[in-house]
């Protein structure tokens, strides 16, 4: 194609000369030499060829169909990757962060009333009336789709007495509480085929779970490719009573951050475990979840929204609440979180 159009421009640029003489300067007839004619056709030709766009199209074909697209220049429709950044700090979704307890709650039970597997459906538990024990045994076995009938009592050594007279079947308390008691009732064998212990509510410390939903919009006629992320929030805890001047606030950081090329070798690179996910919904009802492979997002040329999810799950133990005062005195929120997310978009050609 190149070569035509120079030809093309040298036979205009030829005939608009044919029947001139003379010095184009002096205003006569004399014939052009050879040398004067090719210094003007080389000086035109410089001038023709800066100044001309050349149209290229590619057909593509299908067998019903022919769809057309014109490239000026051999650009495409776009004007080439668009690099983005989102960064901020949004709320935490207030998702509580419970406590769980150190010894676990349990059940004193005589081993003569229940047998094995043990069933607790319709037991009659000592416990104090409108007692934390008491809420957290309806919690338990409301789980668990059994019942109990309360038997009142004001503490636990009138507990201790009832279940030993057979007025209760078990009595309800803290785990290290309670071991201790079946060893005391066993060692003194006031009731004949004893009692055991049976945890119905463990952990040690809190545990809660909080997450961060950011979306971003994909134009149609682009691909979207995340290049890195990087998400932060804090599990905050105070201490609300018995507090001391030692009892300082215990701030716990979640982070994730993960970069494409961050190690140098991999140009894809992303941290083994990340805390993200993803998931798209595009038009025509195209959805789909990306799990935690984020690296790209799908549907290219579409117009999608794509959300990236950030989750941390906290769990606060005993290596950090190391007094004993700690899981009834302090409380524990989520901080705000803070964000970054950066990406890219390239133009693509919907067909």
């Amino acid at each position: 194609m190149r070569t035509t159009t120079i030809l093309i421009a040298l036979t205009m640029l030829t005939t608009g000369l044919t029947g001139c003489t003379g010095d184009p300067d002096g205003g006569g007839n004399d014939e052009f030499d050879a040398e004067t004619l090719q210094g003007m056709i080389e000086s035109g030709l410089e001038d023709f060829m800066n100044n001309t766009t050349v149209e290229i199209t590619t057909n593509y074909y299908t067998n019903e169909t022919s769809t057309t697209t014109n490239n000026i220049n051999g650009s495409s429709s776009g004007s080439g990757s668009i690099l983005y950044t989102m960064a901020g700090t949004a709320p935490s979704n207030d998702t509580q962060i419970y406590p769980v307890w150190e010894s676990g709650v349990a059940l004193l039970y005589r081993n003569d009333v229940f047998s094995h597997p043990i069933d607790l459906d319709g037991a009659h538990i000592c416990v104090s009336i409108g007692s934390e024990l008491e809420s957290l045994t309806v919690g338990y076995f409301t789980m668990i789709g059994d019942s109990f009938t309360s038997v009142p009592v004001a503490d636990n050594a009138e507990a201790t007495s009832k279940l030993i007279d057979g007025s209760c079947d078990a009595i309800v308390g803290w785990w290290d509480v309670l071991i201790q008691k079946e060893s005391q009732i066993d060692g003194e064998g006031s009731i004949e085929e004893g009692v055991t212990t049976l945890t119905i509510i463990g952990g040690t410390g809190f545990s809660g779970y909080d997450y961060l939903d950011l979306t971003i919009q994909q134009e149609e006629g682009f691909a979207t490719a995340m290049l890195g992320i990087h998400f932060e929030i804090s599990a905050v805890g105070v201490c609300v009573s018995n507090c001391t001047a030692e009892d300082e606030d215990i701030v716990l950081v979640f982070t994730d951050h993960a970069w494409v090329g961050a190690d140098g070798t991999d140009p894809y690179y992303w941290d083994d475990w990340t805390h993200s996910t993803t998931s798209t919904e595009c038009e025509n009802n195209l959805t789909i979840t990306s799990g935690r492979d984020i690296t790209n997002l799908l549907y290219p040329g579409l117009a999608c929204e794509h959300t990236i999810r950030a989750e941390f799950s906290v769990s606060i133990g005993n290596t950090i609440l190391h007094n004993s005062h700690l899981q009834e005195d302090y409380e524990f929120t989520w901080s705000d979180w803070t964000y970054v997310l950066h990406w890219e978009t390239t133009p693509v050609i919907v067909h």
